[in-house]
């Protein structure tokens, strides 16, 4: 079933979720159960969790049959072969979704594995240090000996320069990179990432077609990477490096326009992310990926998650000539935030809010209308807010012009709920404040600020 369930990158293979409750399956799982001590040998251990894995399967038979493995396993690990190895260890990430632990015998199953692993990584083919690589940050294993260990498979994917790697095994190595180097204490120093990113892109762009064989969330994947590990390039960067890393970056957008139609919601927001997060906004090939996904975003936006809507905004508002993009589908993120007020984090409506409101005067009624029915919720759970995403909406109403009546109340809402944090802010911040205080006449508010070397901030994925 798990092989003949192998489908591509452009989503879940339809019928899994069905597959899940089939009542032949759960039968299949519990007999398995009853008899997972029966699995002693290196081969069979590894096809059941890799099995598992594949099929995303979760519930209390599969804790069990993994408590098992858990077990059986670590005394026999010297036994299995390198791409057993591997194997196992991206089982168990499957398993896993990376912010919840839907089996958690997995984790110190995972660690064994990877320490098993670790002595005999120079007999790992490339594909096994990617899903390897991949496995330890989807499972977010930390630690030192996880930390060498990623470390060892980044360095020997790099010395081989992506040789024999697949377009999914060059994406999940970015993807891997990037969460493992900012997501904790980094594991390469700043100068071997920032090569790794570059050595990546120009092996991607080799040759003129070669994107063509990415599907679309690997192409998400490697740009957000890239995009993760570079940040806003420095423009008195190596010439060198940061034409490679552009380079990669226009051809990710021509195949996201021409290929808009089989890009997820989710990948449309990230490639847009990764894009303005490159500071390569204003490219030919960025503007032109931006109408094309305007277009399908606007006409799907049902279909989109709040964070993702959000990060799209923030995306569109880096570009310089914003009012042919952002104007239409700023109008549709309006009118669904309205809708789904309750899904919505104040995180993801300070985001939209803020970028929107940058339309100036040909922004929309939705949004002044969105903006004021954010203002009154907001007046009533200031406390419940962050300090930046509070500022920023009380910020762009201020910035929309609405009534002052509608913003008081909110003003006068944040000044108590900073009095009681003893609230410190940034200089950024308490510009913001002293806007918004002075637009509502509120004298004497809250003045509590400290001075910080915290620059613009930006929205992260």
């Amino acid at each position: 079933m798990a092989k003949l369930s192998d489908g591509d990158a452009f989503g879940p293979v339809e019928g899994l979720e069905t597959l899940a409750c089939d009542p032949r399956l759960v039968g299949l799982l519990m007999e398995l159960r009853q008899r997972a001590q029966e699995l002693t040998t290196s081969r069979s251990m590894m096809r059941v969790v890799w099995a598992l894995g594949k099929l995303s399967l979760k519930g209390k038979e599969v804790q069990a049959i993994i408590g098992h493995i858990a077990l059986l396993a670590p005394p026999r690990l010297s036994q299995f072969s390198s791409q057993e190895l591997s194997n196992m260890l991206w089982g168990l990430a499957r398993m896993n979704d990376g912010v919840k632990l839907q089996v958690q015998e997995a984790i110190p199953l995972a660690y064994a594995v990877m320490k098993a692993g670790a002595s005999r990584l120079h007999s790992f083919s490339i594909q096994c240090l990617t899903n390897s690589i991949w496995a330890v940050a989807k499972l977010g294993l930390r630690g030192q000996e996880a930390n060498v260990f990623a470390r060892e498979c980044i360095l020997q994917i790099h010395s081989v320069m992506f040789k024999e790697m697949s377009p999914q095994g060059l994406a999940n190595s970015l993807w891997a990179c990037a969460k493992l180097q900012c997501d904790r204490e980094p594991v390469l120093e700043p100068e071997v990432a920032n090569r790794f990113c570059v050595d990546a892109a120009r092996r991607a762009t080799a040759s003129e077609d070669l994107l063509q064989l990415f599907f679309p969330q690997e192409l998400s994947m490697a740009l957000w990477g890239i995009a993760k590990l570079v940040g806003r390039r420095s423009r008195t960067s190596s010439g060198t490096q940061v034409d490679d890393i552009e380079r990669f970056a226009a051809a990710v957008a021509r195949e996201g326009q021409q290929r808009i139609a089989d890009f997820s919601p989710q990948g449309v927001s990230i490639v847009a992310w990764a894009l303005a997060t490159l500071d390569l906004a204003d490219l030919p090939e960025t503007f032109r990926f931006f109408e094309a996904a305007t277009e399908v975003a606007a006409r799907e936006i049902e279909q989109y998650p709040p964070q993702a809507i959000a990060n799209l905004c923030w995306a569109l508002n880096r570009v310089r000539y914003k009012h042919s993009v952002l104007s239409s589908f700023g109008k549709a993120a309006a009118l669904e935030a309205q809708k789904r007020m309750d899904h919505f984090s104040w995180q993801d409506f300070s985001g939209i809010l803020s970028a929107l409101m940058n339309l100036g005067p040909q922004v929309s009624e939705e949004v002044r209308s969105l903006a004021k029915k954010l203002v009154e919720k907001a007046s009533k759970e200031c406390s419940k807010i962050g300090t930046q995403a509070i500022l920023n909406l009380a910020l762009s109403a201020v910035r929309l012009r609405l009534e002052t009546e509608v913003v008081r109340p909110l003003a006068l809402g944040i000044s108590e709920t900073f009095a009681v944090r003893g609230q410190s802010l940034n200089d950024i911040d308490m510009r913001q404040w002293q806007e918004i205080q002075r637009y509502v006449g509120l004298e004497g508010g809250f003045e509590k600020g400290r001075r910080s070397n915290r620059g613009n901030r930006r929205k992260r994925l």
